[in-house]
């Protein structure tokens, strides 16, 4: 069980998010937020998906940024 603040969750996910070339926004929805995670890429920033938790978000930011890529070894 994660004993990170709300807080100190999200602030580890945006440095995660950082580090592999991904970034996320809040948006506001009525009293919740939702969290969009998007991939920085040279042709425009690709929408990846979005989490209602900070908990959610830190495990989706950290499954998206251990993706491997086509050709890589397993």
């Amino acid at each position: 069980m994660d004993h990170l603040s709300q807080q100190q969750q999200i602030d580890e996910a945006k440095q995660l998010a950082r580090a592999h070339g991904l970034f996320f926004s809040e948006k506001k929805v009525g009293t919740h937020t939702n969290y969009l995670l998007f991939r920085r890429t040279r042709t425009g920033n690709v929408f990846l998906g979005k989490r209602s938790s900070p908990t959610g978000l830190r495990c989706f930011v950290s499954k998206a940024a251990s993706v491997r890529r086509a050709g890589d070894p397993s």
